[in-house]
């Protein structure tokens, strides 16, 4: 009897997606003989290397569909392979990746490491999103930040979406709203990745890339968790609290 396994789509946060849903996701897929599964299409990059058949959810926005509105194709091909007999079928419970999502044996993670020439001295994620409003710097820090680097004669380019990152005119390549495989070719041509809290900076972690993150907030466990728990390749990790430009720039000249 053949064993398959589905997964339904998941729409929460980013850096969740990277470091708890597919790595779960990735290991519960070794017990099976087929994996189908449903995601937004420009995240394709974390699922193809263990999903057989991957279905694509519109429209890509994140906190406004829910996980149960999936793809008329994916809930027909469910439906029909739950009523063969012939077929092993489970569908992927989400409640252990709560439960269990700092601990990392549970996971199983990809590494996106590329051996590249570096074109950048970093790679910034600047968010300025309303979701998790407190993690932003405002617009005007993430400019004087931009400027700080310039004016040191950094090389820099920007990560993230249109809709949620640092909105600059600054003469500096802008990757906004690219497919996940064109921003890990960026990360790993840059020195080190730069940004407040995000998922972007979880992405950086599976490149096994050198990052610069901070938190506006204090004894929230975010350092254990890219220091330890969620930084399965160890790489190197500068974590500050409430930084100013300057330790920045510093820590960014450094490389």
């Amino acid at each position: 009897m053949k064993k398959i396994l589905f997964f339904p789509l998941y729409s929460g946060e980013f850096g969740w997606e990277l470091m708890v849903w597919q790595g779960f996701l990735r290991k519960a897929a070794e017990e099976f003989d087929e994996v189908h599964g449903v995601c937004f299409e420009p995240f394709k990059h974390l699922y193809e290397d263990f999903t057989d058949k991957l279905y694509f959810a519109t429209p890509p926005e994140r906190h406004t569909q829910p996980a149960h509105d999936m793809p008329n194709e994916f809930l027909e091909d469910l439906d029909k392979l739950a009523n063969d007999k012939d077929i092993d079928l489970s569908v992927f419970d989400s409640r252990g990746t709560v439960t269990y999502w700092n601990q990392q044996e549970h996971a199983q993670y990809k590494s996106y490491k590329k051996k590249t020439k570096k074109k950048y001295d970093a790679v910034l994620h600047l968010r300025e999103m309303g979701h998790r409003a407190e993690d932003n710097d405002g617009a005007e820090w993430n400019k004087k930040l931009i400027n700080r680097l310039l004016s040191e004669g950094q090389k820099i380019a920007l990560i993230g979406t249109s809709k949620g990152s640092c909105d600059v005119d600054f003469p500096v390549d802008k990757f906004y709203d690219k497919p996940l495989s064109e921003v890990i070719d960026v990360i790993n041509q840059s020195k080190v990745v730069v940004g407040q809290s995000s998922g972007p900076m979880h992405l950086a972690a599976l490149c096994e890339a050198e990052t610069i993150v901070w938190s506006n907030t204090k004894g929230d466990g975010l350092r254990e968790r890219y220091l330890e728990t969620w930084n399965p390749f160890k790489n190197t990790v500068n974590y500050l609290v409430k930084p100013s430009t300057s330790d920045i720039v510093n820590l960014v000249k450094c490389r």
